[in-house]
């Protein structure tokens, strides 16, 4: 269909980032040479990552503030994404990062 894309993360592999890293995480789009637009959520509002799109992949780093009392907390990140234009057709991506220090 004509508006339609496809998105997938790849390799997904990146569990855990250190507190003071940053990891790449990639993911695929299909078809690759459209115009998108994306919303990054995360689901602690930044308390322990940052999260910047680049071309092609999430630039993820974890930050100083994982709290005293755990060695590592967890931090969930929602990408969706939509062609420009058509945002009533999302495609919605979700990664489970553990943030540890």
């Amino acid at each position: 269909r004509i508006g339609k894309i496809e998105a997938s993360w790849v390799g997904a592999n990146v569990t855990g980032i250190e507190v003071g890293t940053s990891q790449e995480i990639y993911f695929n789009l299909l078809p690759s040479n459209l115009e998108i637009d994306y919303e990054i959520t995360l689901s602690k509002n930044g308390k322990y990552i940052s999260c910047e799109m680049k071309d092609g992949y999430l630039l993820v780093t974890a930050t100083n503030n994982v709290d005293e009392s755990f060695d590592s907390d967890f931090e969930q990140i929602t990408l969706t994404l939509w062609l420009v234009g058509q945002q009533e057709e999302t495609i919605t991506l979700t990664y489970t990062v553990n943030v540890f220090k």
